[in-house]
């Protein structure tokens, strides 16, 4: 459905009230800058970015701003205030040949930096809605400012759209991010003409009302050709209920986009090569070639042509030792893992179990010598609370892997991460390791002897615990570049023991400042240079 936003039922038009002042300030007499005035705003049901999407309406919130611009130029800027429900601040340098020009820019960060008497354009990019709706609003003072008068009225209008995308089943913590629209709304203080552009490619990334709907503000545009994103997701094409979108829209059907995860798939790189697993007792699997019929699994899987793929899904509480092994040629790994335990609702299933993927690509006699994920596509961990053991030893000694998987948990637990990529040779770039407190032996083993490796993930946890980093980068001959925030735990219970023996013999260390770390092995590299962050 779409309306037309109403000002008490949708509030997304704003009606601004300038009420007298208890008593105005004294006027600034700086020649340079002209007066200064004091001046309060009562808002009423006033529209801001603060908006709730099932019925539109939308409130200001303490510490809102609305800039003010006069004869061209910005004057000053009004702050909300929650407790009296008024706006209030100073405006410099107004003149009376002109209005006052009220503009509420989603509280987003201006282009052009703060805003001086100078400014004469203001410029914000909404590109980032997660966390609220930067709505675009405008209108300017029904009489001309005059000297002495502290009471204007203005009813702001919406220079954007509010819009309901529905989509399948994904996870609200799941980022989406739509590509091809406007994002970026410049105005003209002279002319009060608005302009709307795409910023890097146009992204905006939504806010998750729900698992099955996003919201966002968007600005007027011709919509055509709008893709979607996600982590774990295959790109998605975005259908639109109109053609066009217009100020003041308010579209709640219509608009939608299905994304998909691909299921853990391997993809031939040499003709002839075989994918089978190591064991399957106690195993439900299931396969499917070349986008096929799904298929119960018996036995391994021959690629007869390059690029052929087969993909796997099953129903399991955990695939505890059961190791993919790929042989007689190359191989790209890419998809969601999750689908070994759900088979059908694994894009929105995150739940690990207890070594739920321990040796997976385990790297035993051989067998996985020459796999690497995919450099279009992602393989998928997509879990953020893990268990313990989940992916130990998940890629040992596999000496072709180049690419990690993005690891995106931030809750850990006992030796999760322990062996992950030992003996991983080829690896030149290290996954970000998001989580700021840590298990016991999350990170143990994790990326010893991955001599490619030249730079660390940031480390971000304050306080370290028992064998968490214990032999964390032991034989990393070329790791010449650690970044770790500990202040708390250094070189106790095992914390740091040996982590950098075997590093590279020069270096830079940064360590948060009061940070106190011994120098060799179990702490800072002797011969290394050391900042303070």
């Amino acid at each position: 459905m779409m309306k037309k936003l109403s000002l008490i039922s949708m509030g997304l038009v704003l009606l601004m009230a300038m009420t007298q002042c208890k008593k105005a300030e004294t006027p600034s007499t700086n020649d340079n800058e002209g007066e200064k005035v004091h001046i309060t705003l009562e808002v009423d049901n006033g529209s801001k970015h603060f908006v709730h999407p099932e019925t539109g309406t939308a409130f200001f919130t303490n510490g809102d701003k609305v800039l003010v611009a006069n004869n061209g130029h910005y004057v000053g800027t009004l702050t909300y205030n929650s407790s009296n429900r008024q706006f209030s601040g100073d405006i410099t340098g107004a003149v009376e040949s002109d209005f006052l020009h009220f503009y509420f820019m989603g509280n987003q960060p201006l282009t052009e930096g703060t805003p001086s008497s100078n400014t004469t354009s203001f410029t914000v990019n909404i590109s980032d809605q997660t966390n609220c709706y930067p709505q675009i609003a405008y209108n300017h003072s029904t009489v001309n400012f005059t000297e002495g008068v502290t009471s204007y009225k203005a009813q702001l209008l919406n220079k954007c759209a509010l819009v309901k995308f529905t989509t399948n089943e994904i996870p609200v913590e799941t980022d989406v991010t739509l590509s091809g629209l406007n994002n970026q709304v410049s105005v003209d203080l002279g002319s009060k003409e608005f302009s709307f552009s795409k910023a890097n490619g146009g992204d905006i990334t939504l806010h998750a009302e729900s698992t099955t709907s996003r919201w966002a503000i968007l600005l007027p545009q011709e919509v055509s050709g709008v893709t979607a994103n996600a982590f774990g997701f295959d790109e998605a094409s975005v259908s639109f209920a109109v053609s066009s979108i217009h100020e003041n829209d308010y579209l709640t059907e219509g608009t939608s986009f299905t994304m998909t995860s691909p299921a853990l798939t391997f993809k031939a790189r040499t003709a002839g090569v075989s994918v089978g697993i190591s064991s399957t007792t106690g195993i439900n699997l299931q396969y499917s070639l070349n986008g096929g019929v799904w298929t119960n699994y018996t036995s391994a899987i021959t690629l007869d042509n390059v690029n052929d793929i087969v993909s796997f899904r099953g129903n399991n509480s955990t695939f505890k030792n059961c190791r993919f092994t790929c042989n007689n040629g190359q191989f790209y790994i890419y998809g969601n893992v999750m689908s070994l335990l759900h088979a059908t609702d694994y894009a929105s299933n995150y739940k690990l179990s207890a070594n739920a993927f321990s040796y997976l690509f385990d790297n035993d006699n051989n067998s996985n010598v020459n796999i690497d994920i995919d450099p279009e596509k992602d393989l998928i961990l997509p879990a953020t609370e893990l268990a313990d053991f989940c992916y130990y030893c998940m890629f040992r000694d596999c000496t072709g892997l180049t690419k990690a998987p993005t690891l995106p948990a931030t809750q850990l637990a006992i030796s999760c991460y322990q062996y992950m990529f030992q003996g991983c040779t080829n690896l030149q770039t290290a996954p970000a390791l998001p989580a700021t407190e840590l298990a016991h032996a999350c990170y143990s083993y994790m990326f010893e002897d991955c001599t490619n490796l030249q730079t660390a993930p940031v480390l971000r946890a304050e306080t370290l615990i028992s064998n968490c980093y214990y032999c964390m980068f032991k034989g990393c001959s070329n790791l010449n570049n650690i970044t770790c925030l500990a202040t708390s735990g250094i070189n106790q219970s095992s914390s740091t023991d040996y982590w950098v023996h075997g590093v590279a013999a020069e270096g830079v260390f940064t360590k948060a400042s009061g940070a106190s770390w011994p120098s060799g092995n179990n702490g800072i590299p002797s011969s290394w240079t050391v900042n303070v962050q």
